[in-house]
């Protein structure tokens, strides 16, 4: 039978088609003409196709044409023909449809298990069987699909879990690039879910210090029924709008910032009812200080700071915001996480913008030391100048609400005390809006309103100021009261900078704390302590690791690496160098008891308090200078070089 071209010439196998054709008309003649008929008699008319059948069959092989419907419809032309086994043609056929047909249901198989885990190297090895056959089967895209996902997936979890947790914050995941991860995992249902349980509890972690950081700032969010994230947006954009206004009141820079046109504790122009203090005459928007037009009516008003020199007190913050501390804290902690939160970012940058606040104002507070040390030589203008320039630093901490370390507040409220004697005076002249209007209650043109509900004043709402209040305290039931009554003795001889504090009763009252509330010890990192990055010599080495004080980096937040900055650190009451207390194996607590003492005879401090102090050793000596006296180390048996 001619089924094709074979080695043959054109020629020879055109001859040899003619000669089967004839041979079939010869045959079918022959029947009809002796009126034969049986039922294979016409299997004579199909097998005239067979010659073109098996040409089809040689293009599609030579030229690489063969698909599945192409295989198909020659397969059943050949059964049509009764072809069997013997046909090359049709053996060959047959294979590659046995091949295919055995690849597509284990190809089916994998593709179905929509919730099994599927083993990525089988999966390869049927893709790369499935390219050898002589079409690309049905499934193929579609595994391969499946396989891509494996592996990219794969390729985005390794590379999540080898940042998770790097000293180095650019290199960690984000908290949202790892939740997003973690549920296309689960989503696609075909990978090793234990492969993510680590990414999983990062994730738990996170969400934890999340709803810390919420928590710090839902009294404010609940109050105004905005959500936590708006309120956190609005305290960076009252520091930078403190910081702005007091940097260009130290300049003069009346262009960007005119301080007299500024009003009430948010430092915001006129706007809405506002009222006058009776004593100053500084004007404050009603809303700020929580005051109605009735009350105004029924009552004289008197401002914040104008109340508390009348009380011989000092004025309250304005806000129920964090204290900076406990942001700082939120910001180490975050620190130490795998991944990092979107809510670091503006608690960093509130850190940032509270430490060049404190730097304002401690220039402002020098500039006015330094103004009222000429005494008599000092203009009625100057001494103007002064008092509003110290107010209005004091409006803007206290409408900040944010509570402030180094003791700036209360900085600040002495040298205005100084300046004023303890009196009101008034500051203003100027009476916004009208000034022909004389009332102590003027409603001028409403606040805008942003799309949160709250006033906006230039990125900064009076709105988000809750009414005067206190900030809290420690209840002295359920902690220690502590009175410490520090004298300062600078004046004999300058303390050490790494333990010298802008306030000295806070940082004692804060040790104090500590030692009758230790951290858990999963939670111990040496708080209170001085940090090796405060303490320790750039130029030369330090402790008995030899760390040199330049290696040291803020970046590190491996508590157990040595170049770390905030690694806890002590003193040696004998050389005066500082040393790791994980190198030198003293535990947390003991060191907070050395400290204090140490504090406590540098500041010549007394301390009135209810409860007594664990007892400690008077004097704390280095492994070194143990080593030089002959003396037993009393922390432990160390190997010193």
């Amino acid at each position: 039978m001619v089924l094709g071209n074979g080695p043959n010439s054109s020629e020879e196998y055109a001859a040899r088609k003619k000669e089967f054709l004839d041979s079939i008309s010869y045959v079918e003649s022959s029947l009809s003409s002796y009126g034969i008929v049986f039922p294979q008699s016409k299997m004579l008319e199909a097998l005239r196709s067979a010659p073109a059948w098996g040409e089809r069959c040689t293009m599609a092989f030579k030229y690489n044409k063969l698909t599945r419907e192409s295989m198909n419809e020659l397969l059943a032309d050949a059964e049509s023909m009764l072809l069997d086994d013997r046909i090359e043609h049709y053996a060959r056929l047959r294979e590659i449809s046995k091949e295919v047909d055995e690849w597509s249901e284990s190809a089916e198989a994998v593709i179905s298990q929509k919730h099994s885990p599927i083993d990525i190297r089988n999966v390869g090895k049927l893709l790369e069987k499935g390219r050898n056959m002589v079409f690309l089967p049905e499934s193929y895209n579609e595994l391969r699909e499946l396989q891509q996902t494996a592996l990219d997936l794969q390729a985005q979890t390794d590379r999540l879990m080898e940042n998770a947790g790097s000293n180095d914050l650019v290199k960690r995941p984000r908290y949202q690039e790892a939740v997003d991860l973690v549920n296309s995992y689960e989503g696609f249902g075909r990978l090793d879910m234990s492969r993510i349980e680590h990414l999983r509890n990062e994730i738990a972690r996170v969400d934890a210090w999340i709803v810390e950081v919420h928590n710090m700032f839902s009294p404010t969010a609940e109050y105004h029924s905005v959500s936590s994230e708006t309120v956190l947006g609005y305290v960076q954009r009252n520091l930078r709008r403190a910081l702005k206004v007091l940097n260009d009141e130290q300049s003069g820079n009346t262009k960007t910032a005119n301080v007299v046109d500024l009003y009430c504790v948010c430092l915001q122009p006129e706007g809405g009812l506002m009222v006058e203090c009776e004593h100053c005459r500084e004007w404050y928007h009603a809303n700020c200080v929580r005051i109605s037009e009735k009350d105004i009516e029924e009552y004289q008003f008197f401002c914040p700071m104008c109340t508390a020199m009348s009380k011989n007190d000092k004025p309250k913050l304005m806000a129920d915001y964090p204290h900076l501390s406990r942001i700082d804290r939120a910001v180490t902690s975050c620190r130490e996480l795998g991944l990092v939160a979107s809510e670091l970012d503006p608690l960093v940058t509130i850190l940032l913008d509270s430490q060049q606040l404190v730097s304002a104002v401690k220039d402002i507070v020098a500039a006015s030391a330094a103004t009222a040390a000429k005494g008599d030589q000092e203009s009625e203008s100057e001494k103007g100048k002064r008092i509003r320039d110290l107010r209005t630093a004091l409006r803007a901490l206290l409408g900040l609400g944010v509570n402030l370390r180094h003791g700036i507040l209360e900085d600040l409220w002495s040298q205005l005390l100084k300046a004023t004697g303890g009196k009101p005076v008034a500051t203003r002249a100027a009476t916004p809006g009208d000034a022909s209007v004389g009332s102590k209650v003027q409603v001028l043109k409403p606040l805008p309103q942003n799309s949160d509900g709250i006033s906006d004043l230039s990125n900064l709402s009076p709105d988000l100021l809750p009414a005067i209040q206190e900030v809290p305290t420690r209840s002295n039931t359920e902690e220690a009261t502590v009175s410490i009554n520090a004298v300062d003795k600078r004046g004999e001889s300058q303390p050490d900078p790494a333990v010298n504090p802008e306030s000295y009763q806070e940082q004692l009252e804060m040790l104090v704390y500590l030692i009758l509330n230790p951290p858990l010890e999963e939670d111990e990192r040496g708080q209170g302590l001085v940090c090796a990055g405060d303490a320790f010599t750039p130029d030369s080495q330090n402790c008995t690791c030899n760390t040199v004080g330049a290696d040291v980096s803020d970046d590190i937040v491996d508590l157990a690496d040595l170049r770390c900055a905030s690694a806890p650190v002590i003193q040696c009451d004998r050389c005066q160098d500082y040393f790791h207390i994980r190198c030198t194996q003293v535990p947390a607590p003991i060191a907070r008891l050395i400290f204090f003492r140490q504090m406590q005879r540098l500041l010549n401090a007394d301390l009135d308090m209810d409860v007594e102090l664990p007892t400690s050793p008077d004097e704390y000596k280095c492994p070194n200078c143990c080593y030089d006296l002959g003396d037993m180390y009393q922390y432990g048996e160390l190997l010193l070089e």
